[in-house]
């Protein structure tokens, strides 16, 4: 596999069964407990309301089309620049893909459609210790945003939640 072999596309409800198996995998990477039912109903609802933008990387061999990678953008509001912004707030590539530049090829797509829309900015969060993260995002241009001071205000659980 090469990296010609794989495209970048918009996902839908269609791609819901790998695209839940893929955002458990990127959640179990942050040591989320595994939810699969709540997941899947999450990025359903994300897609169905267009609350979110899902892109994938694709490969088809044949009459099979394997998704192996994806990210999510959310749009919201940049007040001091007072114009659209889009969080890249999920990236993750199956291992089976990785060291193929399918990474890269995300976060590219994903700042070209923040840009057809018009966003002024794009942004995204990763752990502290996630280094190969890290790596492709500066190596692609991101800058580390160290003016202003992320605070979290966390809200009680439902036993559902």
């Amino acid at each position: 596999m090469s990296q010609e072999d794989v495209r970048i596309e918009r996902l839908t409800v269609d791609d819901l069964d790998r695209l839940t198996e893929l955002f458990e995998a990127y959640r179990e990477f942050y040591e989320c407990d595994p939810a699969p039912d709540r997941a899947r109903v999450y990025l359903r609802d994300r897609l169905e309301r267009e609350e979110a933008v899902v892109l994938g990387a694709t490969r088809t061999v044949g009459a099979t089309r394997t998704i192996l990678g994806f990210t999510q953008l959310y749009p919201t509001w940049e007040s001091l620049e007072m114009g659209p912004l889009f969080v890249l707030y999920d990236l993750f590539v199956d291992p089976a893909g990785r060291g193929l530049g399918i990474g890269r090829a995300l976060l590219d797509a994903g700042v070209a459609y923040a840009k057809e829309q018009g966003a002024v900015v794009v942004m995204l969060e990763t752990s502290k210790n996630n280094v190969a993260a890290k790596g492709l995002y500066e190596s692609a241009g991101w800058k580390l945003e160290n003016e202003f001071d992320t605070y979290l205000y966390e809200l009680p659980r439902d036993a559902d939640r």
